[in-house]
């Protein structure tokens, strides 16, 4: 089957669910296309995409659920290891730590597959992830640009992965992190909103691998459009990109679209 088929069914998947949700079966879809795919030469003029979908049923005690969850991954340079597709299926339980904050800890079987070479991996995956979010909203009669100045959004999410691949004899753990300043400016008659931003990504793994360990500091300006439980959005922004195994620092200007979506 073909990428193009596997996109245009992952999405009629997706028009399909808002007639099944309810309050224990829930559905959400996140992902992002940019260009480059980062600032490294091996990148330059390279085009990625990601995108994932997620089924989720809770049941039993408060916090627990039971999800079945699809992701592909894609990108124009054709590289092995970035056109892929993973369906993974497992149990997690999410723990509120306050009302901006929770912690999840997931156990998940993957089936793994790359599209050139056509190899199969599959095995268990043990996942940790943080999430922490502050929304405030600012002083009626805020601007900033020219524009009234809704509310200021700070965000910081984490996630722990054991293990990193599928592969026999694999106990690499990687950790990645980030953290999201940004402001959110009304445009007069429509529903879109400005976004200029600060980001912070960082990445770190058990086994050194220069790909797994970068510090990656960043600013930008989004167009956002809201969705239920998220957002549509796409920008512009120049990012650093060192990576201190290798102590390489490669910097420059990118372009993204995303979304993210829960109901």
């Amino acid at each position: 089957m073909c990428h193009l088929v596997r996109l245009v069914l992952f999405f009629l998947c997706l028009c399909a669910a808002p007639a099944l949700a309810s309050d224990r079966l829930t559905f959400s879809t996140g992902g992002i296309a940019r260009f480059p795919n980062s600032q490294q030469d091996d990148d330059t003029g390279n085009a990625m995409i990601e995108a994932w979908a997620k089924a989720n049923y809770a049941f039993g005690p408060q916090g627990l659920s039971f999800f079945l969850r699809g992701k592909f991954i894609s990108d124009s340079v054709q590289y092995d290891y970035n056109n892929a597709q993973t369906l993974g299926v497992g149990l997690a339980y999410k723990l509120k730590m306050g009302k901006d904050s929770s912690l999840t800890f997931t156990l998940r079987h993957d089936w793994y597959e790359r599209y050139h070479s056509g190899s199969h991996e599959k095995g268990w995956r043990f996942l940790i992830d943080y999430f922490y979010i502050d929304f405030q909203k600012v002083d009626a009669g805020a601007r900033m640009w020219g524009l009234p100045h809704d509310a200021t959004l700070f965000k910081i999410w984490a996630n722990l992965t054991y293990p990193d691949t599928l592969s026999d004899g694999d106990h690499n753990i990687v950790v990645t992190s980030g953290a999201e300043y940004a402001a959110r400016l009304d445009l007069p008659g429509n529903k879109w909103q400005l976004s200029p931003f600060v980001a912070l990504n960082l990445s770190w793994d058990k086994d050194d691998n220069s790909y797994n360990n970068k510090l990656q500091p960043g600013l930008g300006v989004k167009l956002r459009w809201p969705l239920p439980g998220g957002d549509i959005h796409a920008g512009v922004r120049y990012r650093g990109d060192y990576r201190w195994g290798s102590g390489s620092f490669e910097h420059g200007p990118g372009l993204f679209v995303g979304w993210y979506s829960s109901f």
